[in-house]
């Protein structure tokens, strides 16, 4: 398995545009349209929380955090964090 590519730390806020990617398609079967950050922060906006990124330094690859706030402090959960490519 190889590394994800690396990301410029300019170009992650435009990541969650719909239909922004990293690099162009090349119409490999499987590969995503550039739609799944910007449904993750369509989400935490209507669930009044707060999805942000930040590049890896190493191995490349984003890691997401999607922060819920508004909810009351016995039921506020604990952030969600996924890393990956």
């Amino acid at each position: 398995m190889t590394n994800p590519p690396v990301v410029p730390l300019d170009t992650v806020p435009l990541l969650f545009e719909p239909f922004r990617r990293l690099s162009a398609r090349t119409q490999a079967p499987g590969e995503g349209v550039g739609l799944g950050l910007s449904i993750v922060e369509s989400i935490a906006r209507a669930h009044d929380a707060k999805a942000t990124a930040t590049a890896n330094a190493e191995g490349g690859g984003l890691t997401v955090r999607v922060r819920f706030t508004s909810w009351p402090v016995a039921r506020r959960p604990v952030a969600h964090e996924a890393r990956g490519p």
